[in-house]
């Protein structure tokens, strides 16, 4: 009766050690997906890549070394998440990549003497970072934010700027063409002046 009390009590251990185990699977499992749950493809931000990373760590440590102990769908659920997560982390880079390039191209435009034949290229930046802050918005941090609105201000100047010089440039170069030797007059001297 002893030896049947105690393998009783090693059971009861074991179980509880089971139980103890498939409670703490679970609750890994309920972590994983409580911390993806709100980030998506639309508000991901570079702020979440070492949040992301550290879970599909986590993810690839119990698909490769604890298998045995989740269910077909826990597994299938572990390989959704991970493949979610591949795809947050791919469009932090392209984020990253896009902020990157967009703020070189603006400083490489803004960091020049600016001449006419640069207003396309400052309406085109301008445009990409309109569309950039339009449609990635709730992707980026506020400092991100602040960075290109401020360089988008920066181009709106510049170039509110330049079209002014050309203008004037070009009012100017239609009112000398208008004086000739023959029609000159006095007061075409002070508009010459100006």
């Amino acid at each position: 009766l002893d030896e049947e009390k105690a393998a009783l009590e090693i059971m009861k251990q074991n179980l509880e050690n089971l139980s103890m185990r498939i409670q703490d699977m679970t609750d890994l499992l309920a972590d994983i997906d409580t911390r993806i749950n709100e980030i998506t493809l639309e508000n991901v931000k570079d702020s979440d890549k070492a949040n992301l990373i550290s879970i599909l760590d986590t993810i690839n440590d119990l698909l490769s070394n604890k298998l045995e102990n989740l269910t077909a769908v826990e597994i299938t659920a572990l390989e959704e998440n991970k493949a979610e997560i591949e795809n947050l982390l791919a469009r932090i880079k392209e984020i990253v990549e896009t902020l990157s390039t967009i703020e070189s191209n603006a400083n490489d435009i803004l960091g020049k003497n600016l001449k006419s034949s640069d207003i396309p290229a400052l309406k085109s930046n301008l445009a990409v970072i309109s569309d950039f802050l339009k449609n990635y918005d709730e992707n980026l941090q506020d400092e991100e934010r602040s960075a290109l609105e401020g360089k988008k201000a920066d181009i709106e100047n510049r170039l509110t700027e330049l079209i002014k010089i050309t203008e004037t440039i070009t009012s100017t170069d239609n009112l000398i063409q208008n004086i000739h030797s023959e029609n000159l007059k006095k007061e075409d001297l002070l508009i010459l002046k100006q």
